[in-house]
């Protein structure tokens, strides 16, 4: 599996298996947390809580970014959003993130769907264009395939 960004990779067959919004999660008693939703244009001027550079929500949030002409304040990265969140939830900054990555710390953040654009995540199934070679992941692919 991989997260994608807006650029599918050459040379790979995909299926997406999950895509949500991305949100701005903050503490309770960050600014943002009396929002329902946030422009891109405001999100820039925070410093932001971010995956690194290479994975699909980064690539999502720097390629929403470069198209409006902003520059995001990367403070922190972590290689895993439920760290991100954490992060957040103390006050660290602005954590971008998949919708449901918040749900788990109900009453420790407060999420803002961000808005103008809307920003998607993307989970998908990835093998070579050719098929894997792997009975296993054909198998796992063609009933992903089959449910729809």
């Amino acid at each position: 599996m991989l997260g994608l960004g807006p650029a599918v990779p050459a040379g790979l067959g995909l299926r997406v298996i999950s895509e949500e919004p991305l949100v701005a999660a903050v503490a309770p008693g960050h600014p943002l947390a009396a929002r329902k939703t946030i422009t891109l244009r405001a999100l820039a001027g925070y410093p932001l809580i971010s995956l690194p550079p290479g994975t699909g929500l980064r690539g999502s949030l720097d390629a929403a970014c470069a198209a409006a002409g902003l520059t995001p304040a990367i403070t922190l990265e972590a290689g895993d959003p439920r760290i991100l969140a954490q992060l957040a939830s103390h006050g660290l900054g602005v954590a971008v993130l998949p919708a449901s990555t918040t749900g788990a710390r109900r009453g420790e953040l407060h999420a803002a769907t961000i808005t103008r654009p809307a920003l998607s995540g993307r989970i998908a199934l990835a093998w070579p264009a050719g098929g894997p070679a792997n009975p296993a992941a054909r198998e796992l692919i063609q009933r992903t395939r089959a449910a729809g």
